[in-house]
């Protein structure tokens, strides 16, 4: 059998791979393999990879990494977390699984750079936070309507302070009885503009889902999306209380 031939076409395979993966000894240590995006990340490593601990090589460490999961993981199993570093900003997936290299006992380490995803994370949740922060102090009611299937979305805020269902089929006729007698005709051609496609569609009418309690007077901005085939698809729509001003 031509070992190393064999082993030379496992490793251009692991050479084409988008993720670091490093291959070291599952008692020692020692580091056996290291492919080509593990190679380009640790550049500044000195010294041939043969001979090194995973511990120096990866992580320029001198002992081995207090949170080493090495010990953790039992033959047959697939070991997986996510750990960030401070020292570089990184945040890592690592995953691995004991492996025989060359006729060794080895380790594989598969370890995927997910900064981005999690920085991106939270930014979106920064700005979910802001946005429930701005809808809640000024608010605001954010609807949505499905267009082709005539479905209203109704906001927290409306449906816990006026009792209204959270999902309001054959729109508009089912949001009618939440207005004013004589505004009804409006909500009528609101809806009208939406299905026709207009980008943006505003308009001001009472609101009065219960008839024992006074009209509310609102406005409500809907921005209109188009599916890709150029069809209006959904509105998105902000209801904003506006007595005061009036």
């Amino acid at each position: 059998v031509n070992v190393g031939g064999e082993t030379g076409i496992y490793q251009q395979i692991l050479d084409r791979s988008g993720r670091m993966i490093y291959i070291s000894d599952r008692s020692t240590h020692e580091m056996y393999f290291a492919n080509r995006v593990a190679r380009e990340m640790n550049a500044a490593s000195t010294g041939p990879l043969t001979g090194q601990k995973c511990y120096e090589y990866i992580r320029g460490r001198t002992e081995p990494c207090p949170w080493c999961f090495l010990s953790k993981v039992r033959p047959g199993e697939f070991y997986q977390e996510e750990r960030y570093f401070p020292e570089s900003d990184v945040y890592q997936r690592i995953s691995g699984e004991h492996i025989t290299w060359c006729g060794r006992d080895a380790f594989v380490q598969y370890v995927d750079d997910i900064t981005q995803t999690r920085k991106l994370q939270a930014e979106l949740e920064r700005s979910r936070r802001m946005y429930e922060c701005a809808v809640g102090g000024a608010e605001l009611g954010v609807w949505e309507y499905d267009i082709p299937a005539r479905v209203m979305y109704c906001p927290e805020l409306y449906h816990s302070r006026y009792g209204l269902p959270r999902r309001m089929e054959n729109a508009p006729e089912s949001t009618l009885g939440c207005f004013a007698e004589g505004d009804r005709d409006k909500i009528r051609r609101l809806f009208r503009r939406i299905e026709s496609g207009e980008a943006t569609v505003t308009e001001e009418a009472w609101f009065q889902p219960d008839p024992a309690r006074a009209p509310v007077c609102c406005r409500g901005v809907f921005s209109v999306v188009r599916d890709e085939n150029g069809r209006p698809s959904k509105a998105y729509g902000v209801s904003q209380n506006i007595e005061a001003q009036k």
